[in-house]
Parts: C-alpha cells; structure tokens; sequence
C-alpha cells in the first residue's frame, strides 16, 4: 500500500497488521534522473513509531502541537553514487527490511476523531525522504502508514468466570424538593479479569430494579400504578462504552470516535448504544415484598426486576500509555424516568482493554 505517490519518489509496503518483532518489507521507487537534477543527497529510508498529541489549547482544524517519536530506525536508500538498474520510465526500485522492536510497552497504532478533527494518534509508518542539498528547500517525502497491536499477555475465558459489578440507588422525587420512598437500583456486571480482549465477545449483564414506597395491604393487587417506570427495550437503553483520553497537559477529552487506523475491523461506532438486535431483555414479574413477615396487615412494597443482557465484541483500540496522554474506556448507564432530576447514572470504573492477539498467532496477524 502507498499513501503517496509524485514524479520522484514512492514507497510501498505489504500490507497487514503487525505486532513486536513483527518484519515491515517493501520498496521505493525513484526516479534516478529527476534525483539527480533536484540534487537530492541521500534518500533515506526510516521506521518511524509516534504519538502525537494536541494542546489544552488547540483551536486549529487539524493542529498537532506535541509530537513523541518513541522509536526510529533509519536506512540509506539511495545516494548519487548507488549503482541502481533503472526501468525504461527511469524509476529504480530498491527494497527495504524493517524489523519492529520486540518492545511489550510499545502503545497500539490509535487515532481520536472529534470535532476538531483528529485530536491525537498514534502512527506506525515507513517513509522515503529525498534529503535537499539546498537550505531553502523542503526535503522530498513518501509514506505509508500500517496498523500495530502490542501482544496481549496470557489468554483469558470471559465465560463462567468471576464477574466484578458496579451499583447505584437512586431515589424518586414527586417534586423537586420532595421525596418519596420510592426509589431504583441499577448494577452493570462484567467479568473480572485483568484486561477485557478486543476482538471477543464481552458478557455484560445490566440489572434495573424499581420499588414503590411502603403500602398498604390493599395495594398489593396493583404493582403498575406505584412502581417507577423502567425501560421497557433496549432502545430506551441508554448504555454506552465511554473512551476517555487524557492528556498529560491538558483536561481529559472524551473521545467520540476512537479507531484502529488501517484496520477494516476497526469499525467507528463502538461507542454507541448497543441495537435492539443484540441485546437480549429479562423483564421479570413484579414482587410484592412483606414488610413484616410474620404479619403481612402491616403491608408492603413492589418490587420489579429488568435484566439486559448484551455481548459486544470491540474493535476499539486497546487501553495505553505514552509519554502524551493515556487512553482508558469504562460503561456509562443513564436511565431517563420522568420529573426534575430522578435520571440516574451509573458509570463503571477505569476498565482496562488489551489488544487480544497472542505470541503464537505471530503468523496470522495480517488481517488489514
């Protein structure tokens, strides 16, 4: 693949995602003549890793304002003195073999699409730059960027494991100083593991609960008329994952679109509520609950139960660090019920996501 092509110079790879230790081969072609007359001094080929990042401060369109280039390898390509076979249009194509560092901290190739544009990435990429002789001249440049995940550590089982859970209670107000003892919980279970892998399917499990307040005996023939209402399909769902990057100079960005740059599985809705389609909806009977017991004169509450169960399969990019900001991801929940501020929210700790490639799939990591 080539992102850029001109009169004098391109450079081509193979295509695939690479991973640590991963071989990056390809070759440029220049055209020997026009080198010669543009007095171009070298042409160097280069491995290049980047982050780049932008300000607190950024107003431009598409302006990086901090760049990290956390590895680079360099090779001479071409100099007027090389000895080159040239093609009938004069273009010479020379080869070239890069290796990836074997490096587990090397962060995933990443892109941050917002309003502004893309507001921080991540680039894996080779270039071809045609060295100028002249001051006042800009260095002639060809690239081609790929996709890199970092190795994932050991394998994990995401089914009938142990889960780990967040939850919240939240009261209902009749009016906006007034309230009632009615009230509903919510609770979103996840397995729990050290990282949750892109690329499989995660269990998620949300639990919606409402209660009416305390009731009289007479009551408990009409659970509808004093429970909350609670979302009746997963449209009124309103669950999202929630990418978060935070900047090491500036406020945390939530992140409305993160993608896998050069990935065709790195779709761009990740972060959306889940469809109807795939979320499978529990709505339990409601329960009359005794007060006492031993003497149920003294009357109740109702109680009903909404369980949502939904498996996505992320292809986000993988939670990392660099030496510009961090990139973490967790699951928000809002439930909309009517009146001034009975909405409740719940949102999940910081969740770690891992790149769910392996050292043994070494050899079947080209999946552009």
């Amino acid at each position: 693949m080539a992102s850029h092509t001109d009169t004098l110079l391109s450079i081509h790879i193979t295509p695939g995602l690479r991973t640590p230790g991963a071989v990056v081969e390809g070759n440029a072609r220049l055209h020997i003549g026009k080198l010669r007359e543009k007095e171009i001094m070298e042409v160097a080929g280069r491995l290049i890793g980047e982050a780049l990042s932008p300000s607190a401060d950024t107003v431009s369109e598409n302006g990086y304002r901090l760049s990290d280039v956390f590895f680079k390898r360099d090779v001479v390509l071409w100099t007027p003195q090389t000895v080159a076979e040239v093609d009938a249009s004069g273009f010479a194509t020379i080869p070239f073999t890069f290796e990836i560092p074997e490096d587990e901290k090397l962060p995933p190739s990443f892109e941050c699409v917002g309003r502004r544009g893309v507001n921080g990435s991540v680039e894996y990429r080779v270039e071809a730059v045609g060295l100028v002789k002249k001051w006042d001249q800009k260095d002639l440049k060809a690239s081609s960027v790929f996709p890199f995940l970092p190795f994932d550590s050991i394998p994990v089982t995401l089914v009938n494991c142990s889960r780990q859970s967040w939850k919240k209670e939240k009261n209902i107000r009749k009016a906006l100083l007034f309230s009632t003892g009615a009230h509903i919980t919510a609770e979103i279970s996840l397995p729990k593991v050290e990282a949750l892998p892109i690329f499989q399917p995660i269990p998620i499990e949300v639990k919606i609960a409402s209660f009416s307040d305390w009731l009289s005996q007479s009551a408990s023939s009409s659970p509808d008329s004093h429970l909350p209402p609670l979302p009746q399909n997963a449209y009124d769902l309103d669950l999202k994952w929630i990418c978060q990057m935070t900047s090491k100079v500036g406020d945390p960005i939530i992140v409305p679109i993160a993608i896998i740059p050069g990935m065709k599985e790195s779709s761009r809705t990740h972060y959306v509520s889940p469809p109807a389609w795939q979320s499978a909806l529990e709505i339990k009977a409601p329960q009359w609950m005794l007060k006492d017991d031993l003497n149920p004169s003294k009357g109740g509450r109702w109680s009903k139960e909404i369980i949502y169960h939904w498996t996505p399969t992320l292809t986000c990019p993988p939670s990392f660090e660099t030496s510009l900001f961090t990139l973490q991801y967790c699951i928000e929940l809002i439930i909309h019920l009517p009146g001034m501020r009975n909405d409740l929210q719940l949102q999940t700790g910081p969740l770690i996501l891992s790149s769910g490639v392996y050292t043994e799939q070494r050899e079947q990591t080209a999946i552009s």
